[in-house]
């Protein structure tokens, strides 16, 4: 349901630039050299948190991330990957 949101409001407000898609962050994150293409990120991930999507996004060269979490012990944990990239 996100997703289609998501997708509806970018049809809705003509928004060329931004893309989204589901994807399993545990079996399946986006790698650094993947996210080359992107400037910035916007991740909601499950319960559990987004730990090897947020290695990869501390890796990667996207300066500006939004993380929507559920779960603030896996958020705080999340976010201090982040923060020890930099």
């Amino acid at each position: 349901a996100m997703i289609a949101a998501m997708k509806q409001s970018i049809k809705q407000h003509a928004i060329g630039a931004l893309t989204c898609q589901q994807r399993d962050l545990f079996k399946n994150p986006f790698l650094a050299h993947e996210l080359k293409a992107y400037d910035a990120a916007i991740i909601n991930p499950p319960r559990l948190g987004a730990k090897a999507q947020t290695e990869e996004l501390g890796k990667s060269d996207i300066s500006q991330i939004a993380m929507i979490s559920c779960n603030p012990a896996t958020f705080s944990r999340d976010a201090k990957i982040l923060k020890n990239y930099g």
